[in-house]
Order: structure tokens, then C-alpha cells, then sequence
């Protein structure tokens, strides 16, 4: 997990270097709506790219999505409710691939890849009473493909769209971060998974040709 975390924040510094030798540096900021297994939150998120021969960018993005209770009643003798929540924060590295650089209209695809952390809250209230009142942390390695649009103005400021599907591999325990096809034992069924849905926009901080 470390040398993951460390590789995504040198990744980051590079790009901040890089812009004057190899390409174009863009930030970018989106609102996003997360959905998939039983699960439906809204967050929102940044990113850094360097757009390399206006077809290829490479960066990193983080995410957030806070949390948002699930509240259900329970029976019984003592009757109550139960409290649930969970918030997900991806980290990761981003490589996009750009078709079209001439249309106002840009479709690009590509892929994520990175950390997952998971966050999950449950209360339990019997009357007045707090019963339970637990907060688990589970980290994931991730990848998640996208398909995208970006809408060029002739401006240094561009509207996007994006989806995404992410697939989480492995148990969740931070020492046990898995790659599929790198770490041993090689693991590939899916724990978890989910899409988002983006809008943003892209601010180029050095204009195309410059």
C-alpha cells in the first residue's frame, strides 16, 4: 500500500515539472454521481494531466464521496433502528488516449487505476440507547475504465462528461493490497464494483502551441 501511495504522489510531482519540456499541463474538477451494489452517493473530485502530442495524457485524480445514511427500524421487544453509511476516496493514475483533436466535440477513452478507500458506518439505537456504534476502513486495488467527451471552446477552459465502471480486487486489509497479475497469489475476482458518472471542466494552463 505504501509503495502504491508513494508512486501516485512522485507520479504528480512529475507532472508539475514536466509541462515545459513535454506538453500541455491541465487541472481539471467534477461533480460526479457514484451507483452500483446497493449503493448511490454523490461526491466530486480533481485532477492533473499533461497532455502529450494532443492525443495522450497521463495524470492523477482523487475522488470523495461522503457518506449517506441508510436508516431502517428494527422489532422486537426493544425495538430501534439500525444506521448505515459508507464513504469511498479513490486515488489514482489516469492515462487517456484523445480522437478528433480537430472537432469542437473530442471523444476520448482510458482507464484508472489506483487505490480504493472504503469507509463503513453502522449504528444501532435501541430507544435512547446507542448500542453500536462502529467505523471500518478497507483499502482496494482498482482499475476502472472510462469513455468520455470534451468540449473544446477555443478557450483554455473545457466542459467534459465521463463514465466510468470500477472493479476493486482483493480482501479490503491494508497489508494485503492485490494486483491482479502482479502480487502472489494472483487474484481476479472482482470484490466489489460500481460506475460513475462525471461532469467537469479542464483548465489548460499553457495554451495549445506555446
Amino acid at each position: 500500500m505504501k509503495q502504491l501511495t508513494i508512486s501516485l504522489l512522485g507520479a504528480c510531482c512529475l507532472l508539475l515539472a514536466a509541462p515545459a519540456a513535454f506538453g500541455q499541463l491541465m487541472l481539471g474538477g467534477q461533480a460526479s454521481y457514484l451507483t452500483g451494489d446497493d449503493q448511490n452517493l454523490w461526491g466530486g473530485g480533481a485532477q492533473i494531466k499533461l497532455l502529450v502530442g494532443q492525443r495522450i495524457a497521463i495524470g492523477a485524480t482523487v475522488r470523495s464521496y461522503p457518506k449517506s445514511y441508510d436508516e431502517r427500524p428494527i422489532g422486537g421487544t426493544n425495538p430501534g433502528t439500525i444506521r448505515t453509511a459508507n464513504t469511498i476516496t479513490p486515488v489514482l493514475g489516469t492515462l487517456e488516449y484523445y480522437f478528433g483533436k480537430d472537432n469542437g466535440i473530442q471523444p476520448y477513452i482510458g482507464a484508472d487505476a489506483g487505490l480504493y478507500l472504503h469507509r463503513v458506518f453502522t449504528e444501532i439505537n435501541s430507544g435512547n440507547t446507542l448500542v453500536l456504534d462502529t467505523d471500518e476502513g478497507q483499502t482496494y486495488f482498482g482499475i476502472a475504465p472510462k469513455f468520455g467527451l470534451l468540449f473544446k471552446t477555443g478557450a483554455l477552459i473545457a466542459p467534459f462528461v465521463q463514465a466510468q465502471y470500477h472493479a476493486n480486487f482483493g480482501s479490503g486489509e491494508g497489508d494485503d493490497i492485490t494486483v491482479p497479475g502482479i502480487t502472489n497469489p494472483i487474484k481476479t475476482e472482482i470484490a466489489n464494483s460500481f460506475a460513475t458518472f462525471d461532469a467537469g471542466i479542464i483548465i489548460r494552463l499553457r495554451a495549445a502551441g506555446k
